[in-house]
């Protein structure tokens, strides 16, 4: 019988394995991890009630999330881990748009755009907020003329952080992106990563920083979520202790 840090060696091996798998919901990472081993069981069982799913609001909508996804594969970078990072975001923003008091189109269009830039940025030093603010302006001026102007421009600054703390749509897009830092999806999101297949511990490392200081919640919803993830997180960084102390 495997030891329960074996367990996990394994499965932290198979995440650091997954950097250009096409792994873009909670059941494709739950049939890619196997049900054999009880840690694996555990974490597939965490990720499905962390991944929000979501159906495409719009025509509108499923435009955008193409262009986007168009544009991350065309960067010539290894984008998978970070459109599975939009998915998620998209999801839990989504579940959080009605108390945000923030339509469903408009919710999925800010998660969708939101790192666009972030490849871009790795390519030219660039801040991947500002290029998103743009790219969103380009996008949603051009497929979203029904929209009102200062609807788009908030859409934009909340992307550019360049929002007042108090706009809706800044704290959605708050809690929907920090909610991915921690719990079974942040863990795999760095582990998943060109440096989680370099350094596992060093990724490990990373999530014990986020949650350290992870934020409050502007929304109840995401607040739950979060305590949720937060709970996992503790756990899960308590059985790999030894390989987090791991220097490299």
């Amino acid at each position: 019988m495997l030891t329960q840090q074996t367990e996990h060696t394994y499965l932290i091996a198979q995440m650091t394995n997954a950097e250009s798998a096409l792994l873009f919901s909670a059941a494709d990472w739950c049939d890619y991890l196997g049900t054999q081993r009880a840690a694996n069981r555990a974490f597939g069982a965490q990720l499905q009630q962390e991944w929000q799913p979501f159906s495409v609001p719009s025509a509108l909508c499923q435009t955008v999330l193409d262009r986007v996804q168009l544009h991350l594969m065309g960067s010539g970078l290894a984008w998978q881990n970070l459109w599975a990072h939009t998915l998620r975001v998209i999801g839990n923003a989504l579940r959080l748009a009605d108390e945000a008091t923030i339509s469903d189109e408009q919710a999925f269009l800010l998660a969708t755009l939101h790192d666009i830039g972030k490849l871009d940025e790795v390519k030219t030093g660039a801040s991947h907020a500002l290029i998103g603010a743009l790219a969103a302006r380009q996008l949603l001026y051009r497929h979203a003329p029904k929209f009102a102007s200062n609807v788009i421009e908030r859409i934009a600054d909340a992307i550019a952080k360049k929002s007042l703390q108090r706009d809706p749509f800044r704290r959605l897009l708050h809690d929907a992106d920090k909610l991915d830092k921690i719990g079974a999806t942040g863990i795999l999101r760095r582990l998943s990563s060109d440096a989680g297949k370099h350094s596992p511990a060093a990724a490990l490392r990373y999530v014990a920083d986020d949650l350290a200081d992870f934020p409050s919640m502007y929304h109840a919803a995401a607040q739950q979520l979060a305590d949720l993830k937060r709970g996992f997180t503790k756990q899960f960084l308590g059985q790999v202790a030894p390989l987090i102390a791991r220097r490299g």
